[in-house]
């Protein structure tokens, strides 16, 4: 099946076929899926607690989150990049365990494309605060460059020239055909973006958070608080506008 911007990833790969070999069916990869997600809910709502935040409503708000469901069960890959990410965070950030965090998000860009965008953030915010010559420092550029080498050998091996891809697109979305002129190359896809999020937060089992979440957020970034850095895995969703553009 042709997939517009579908690539092969190792850790995707190498998962779901030992999965596969264990039963012959997916159950097993479907429980994992259930495990890892289940295990990043508890692992962030021990950092809400440690930071002596209400524990509860963060779990209450996973919870309730109905679309996240359909993608643990259905095995998509996002349910193993995003716990990665979220794991790596929270081990990189509030723990401190800045080489363990590292290879978490690496593990996440091996599953699916977009975490080596946090890690560039987090060589920047080094950068920033002067940390350059640590092993520390390196293994997050190490991690950076096999994450964009990854990602583009895969890209390359499903779409060896660029026709290849725009065929791939129209094919699985026909409707895509009058819109790739119109957003390759426009700083202008960036507004779909933005859209899309604007769609998500306003469905009603999210709105309900919505006004306590800005307020919340506002007070973490005035108070310096370190899980205002899990914010650092949305970024992980640009790599679709940069696939577009």
């Amino acid at each position: 099946l042709y997939d517009g911007g579908a690539q092969p990833k190792l850790l995707t790969i190498l998962v779901f076929g030992a999965m596969y070999q264990l039963a012959h069916n997916f159950v097993y990869l479907t429980l994992l899926a259930i495990f890892l997600n289940a295990f990043m809910v508890a692992v962030l709502c021990c950092w809400v607690r440690a930071l002596n935040g209400v524990w509860w409503i963060a779990f209450l708000g996973f919870s309730i989150n109905i679309y996240w469901y359909q993608i643990v069960i259905n095995c998509d890959n996002p349910a193993f990049s995003i716990p990665f990410a979220f794991i790596g965070l929270y081990l990189y950030f509030h723990l401190h365990r800045e080489i363990a965090g590292v290879i978490l998000l690496l593990a996440s860009s091996l599953f699916r494309p977009g975490a080596e965008i946090i890690l560039l953030s987090i060589l920047f915010l080094r950068l920033m605060k002067r940390d350059k010559a640590n092993k520390e420092t390196l293994m997050v550029i190490l991690a950076s460059i096999i994450g964009v080498l990854h990602s583009l050998y895969g890209y390359l091996l499903a779409y060896p020239t660029k026709e290849a891809f725009l065929s791939a697109t129209v094919t699985f979305f026909p409707e895509a055909s009058s819109q790739i002129a119109r957003f390759r190359y426009a700083p202008l896809v960036l507004l779909v973006y933005l859209k899309t999020i604007v769609l998500q937060a306003t469905k009603p089992n999210i709105i309900l958070f919505l006004p306590f979440a800005v307020i919340g957020t506002f007070n973490i970034f005035r108070k310096n608080i370190s899980i205002k850095y899990l914010g650092l895995g949305i970024l992980s969703t640009l790599i679709q506008p940069a696939g577009a553009f």
